[in-house]
């Protein structure tokens, strides 16, 4: 580990700018000089301790103007001049600083235009990304109207529940950034000097939303990582293109082609240009993998499935040993139901079906029975009637038709549903049935 350099988390809103000031004197006095500011960190460098005099300003390069290196050298000369160092960085904060016993021409700037440009910077940034944060939350809970028993089945539901949370989190201090700048607005308009937030409000505010940000990427992580293990299939991590293609869009644009010198309007246009041809191809390649892998599973015949850990009826169960023409076997499974799976197979006159719900406890059990059982009853086609728990030794029976080839039996926090050739009240064939109840 290197003595003479540390890196701290950091990271400070627009609003908050001025902060800066503080905590670097404060750092420098203990002996650390600041390097480089990064987006979320801050390198220091070890020196003799010192009183050391900062300057954070903002310099904002819009996104569809041309990066003109000139006119931001013009800028960094300017204050040169004027007996401040510049720290090496060309991010939307403009950190100098100088010794104090230097004594450096003070740089000052007119609070209204301070505020002006501020105003300006966080309309065009974290406001932004405040509506993005409240739009996809809108999006997830305006999908959570959805929500229905099935889902519990899945993990991205929780992900689906939970997610409103975390947009509410992150959203909380760019509202609270919304008040300080009305805050700094009356303060202009009053004549008065701009008040400025303390450095541990700032901290705690950056420190929290980078904590939310990171544990809402390791929870999305772990859900979607949790999905594809239990299904067994990676297909639809091609979902993921689109917002990959993006980032890697965004990247290319900023390093290549705003470089070169071209009107603003000439920028926005190749923009949407490059965005939308970003977007439909891998919009179209995403939708063709996934729309091709979906075929290729309702084409695939019979298929070597290991039964092994599942408990399922077979064909071969009832004797019937001719060739399965088609079967297979899908499994989900979510924090509140911690095994789903339905299996089927197909023969030339037979078929079985077997969906197996273990859920987490008796009360998520019961719900979801009662859901399929109200789902059921509001369609015409199915004839529901109660069989005999005693006889299946279960807790619930329903038979969904009238012919009894349509069963669903509930026992302790197990369900089974059982559709096929087969009168499932008979009672050779309940004897069958009855191992896929014992735990």
């Amino acid at each position: 580990m290197n003595k003479e350099k540390k890196k701290v988390f950091f990271s400070v809103s627009i609003v908050d700018y001025k902060t800066f000031e503080k905590y670097l004197e404060s750092m420098a006095l203990k002996g650390w000089l600041i390097e480089k500011y990064n987006t979320f960190t801050i390198e220091f460098r070890k020196v003799k301790p010192a009183k050391y005099k900062f300057n954070v300003s903002l310099f904002y390069n819009p996104p569809f103007e041309y990066s003109n290196e000139e006119k931001f050298k013009n800028y960094q000369e300017r204050y040169e001049e004027l007996g401040w160092t510049f720290v090496k960085n060309k991010k939307l904060f403009q950190i100098c600083y100088a010794l104090e016993e230097d004594d450096p021409i003070p740089i000052n700037t007119d609070p209204v235009e301070e505020y002006k440009m501020m105003k300006s910077i966080f309309y065009k940034t974290e406001l932004i990304s405040l509506i993005s944060i409240m739009f996809l939350s809108f999006i997830v809970a305006y999908n959570l109207t959805r929500f229905d028993y099935t889902s519990l089945y899945r993990n991205m539901t929780l992900w689906r529940m939970i997610t409103p949370i975390f947009m509410v989190l992150m959203a909380s201090p760019f509202i609270y950034n919304i008040s300080f700048l009305m805050k700094v607005k009356r303060a202009v308009k009053e004549g008065k000097k701009l008040p400025r937030a303390s450095y541990r409000t700032a901290k705690f505010k950056s420190n929290s939303i980078l904590l939310i940000q990171l544990i809402y990427a390791v929870f999305t992580i772990g859900m979607m990582g949790k999905s594809i293990l239990d299904r067994g299939s990676y297909t639809y991590l091609i979902s993921l293109l689109p917002a990959i293609s993006g980032i890697l869009f965004a990247l290319w644009y900023k390093k290549f082609v705003k470089k070169k010198k071209r009107s603003k309007r000439k920028n926005i246009v190749i923009f949407i240009l490059l965005a939308v041809i970003t977007v439909v191809v891998s919009t179209s390649f995403t939708f063709g993998i996934i729309f091709k892998s979906i075929i290729g599973d309702v084409d695939k015949e019979v298929e070597e499935v290991d039964l092994k850990g599942y408990k399922v009826l077979t064909l071969s169960d009832f004797g019937i040993e001719a060739d399965k023409i088609k079967n297979n076997l899908w499994k989900e499974s979510s924090i509140f139901v911690p095994m789903y799976y339905d299996y089927y197979e197909i023969a030339n006159k037979k078929s079985i079906d077997t969906e197996y719900i273990k859920a987490r406890n008796e009360r998520i059990c019961n719900y979801i029975y009662g859901e399929i059982l109200k789902e059921k009853s509001s369609k015409s086609y199915y004839h529901i009637t109660k069989g005999n728990p005693k006889k299946w030794e279960a807790d619930e029976v329903h038979y969904l038709s009238d012919d009894h080839n349509f069963v669903m039996i509930k026992k302790d926090h197990v369900i089974v549903i059982l559709e096929g050739d087969f009168d499932f009240s008979d009672t050779k064939v309940i004897e069958k049935c009855k191992k896929l109840l014992k735990e």
